[in-house]
């Protein structure tokens, strides 16, 4: 029985442990935190092979779109 005991009592130590802690990281988590709002493109997204809205008659690709 102690040896049994022993191990029971570590396991509930354990246990004890681990739910302290939980609890600690979730009141550390629960700041204000904001949902994630998706960024919203304002205008169509250009194509590596559309034309170049600079201008240039290149494709997008060849011309601004080299540094992007």
């Amino acid at each position: 029985r102690g040896v049994a005991t022993s191990v029971d009592e570590i396991e509930e130590a354990f246990q004890r442990k681990k739910r302290r802690e939980l609890e600690q990281a979730r009141m550390a988590g629960s700041g204000d935190l904001q949902p994630v709002q998706q960024v919203v493109r304002g205008s169509a997204k250009i194509g590596r092979n559309d034309p170049c809205p600079c201008g240039s008659g290149k494709k997008y690709k060849k011309c601004c779109g080299t540094n992007a």
